[in-house]
């Protein structure tokens, strides 16, 4: 059996939200319930129980929606890339979590991965993912 638990940046947690309530608080809440709370939320998702991947979603108004994806069978972590060019540079995520430019995706793209990732907890292919390893030195994740 399948689930997903939303924490979202503030209130509490959501068990197996719906893909149109998600859909808004990207694409047409973006400014203003993401400017709430924390600033940042995750999703787990579960299958019988265990829990399989998490995908971290860090807002910014400015730049977009950085995604940052565990696989917990593997214990393996990615990043969603924009722009290679930008990594050095880095923006306010949430409460004092920054993290690099170019880890930013429009909120259209990044709603592409966060859709996929509520439907079958895997990496979407429409996003490019990248190592952490790859962050230099003045960029963060």
């Amino acid at each position: 059996m399948i689930r997903t638990e939303f924490q979202p940046p503030f209130g509490e947690m959501i068990e197996n939200i719906k893909i149109e309530e998600m859909k808004k608080f990207i694409i047409n809440d973006f400014e203003t319930f993401w400017q709430k709370g924390c600033g940042d939320g995750s999703i787990d998702f579960y299958v019988d129980g265990k829990k399989q991947s998490t995908l971290m979603i860090e807002p910014n108004v400015k730049y977009g929606i950085y995604l940052n994806y565990t696989d917990h069978r593997n214990q393996e972590e990615w990043l969603s890339l924009s722009d290679m060019n930008n990594l050095d540079q880095v923006a306010e995520t949430a409460n004092e979590i920054y993290a690099s430019i170019g880890l930013f995706l429009a909120k259209e793209i990044a709603w592409k991965g966060i859709k996929e990732f509520l439907q079958t907890g895997e990496r979407s292919q429409d996003i490019e993912w990248v190592k952490p390893n790859i962050i230099p030195e003045d960029g963060n994740y």
